[in-house]
């Protein structure tokens, strides 16, 4: 998948877990983070992509991922992504 096609299947992952659209916001000129956004960090220095979803610990966001440093390829986060949707899709029964 391209890039921006795993961005929409992590927005859709979003939607699905009733989570929050967007990692923030602001309102009235005060920056609101959205705790639980589920987000594809691809901006890492070895490359590759990491879901994870957003915390709230004092005045920064912090991210939780599946624990290591690890980073999966294209192919293994397409696969992944993909699972999750299917195991939704077989919850749902749909």
């Amino acid at each position: 998948m391209k890039r921006s096609e795993l961005d929409e299947s992590v927005n859709r992952l979003n939607k699905r877990l009733c989570r929050p659209d967007t990692a923030s916001s602001s309102v009235d000129g005060e920056y609101i983070q959205h705790t639980g956004h589920l987000y594809l960090d691809h901006n890492g220095y070895y490359g590759g992509y990491r879901l994870e979803e957003l915390l709230d610990h004092g005045s920064g966001g912090f991210a939780r991922n599946n624990g290591t440093e690890a980073r999966m390829s294209n192919p293994e986060i397409t696969a992944y992504l993909r699972g999750i949707h299917d195991a939704l899709d077989t919850i749902s029964g749909g």
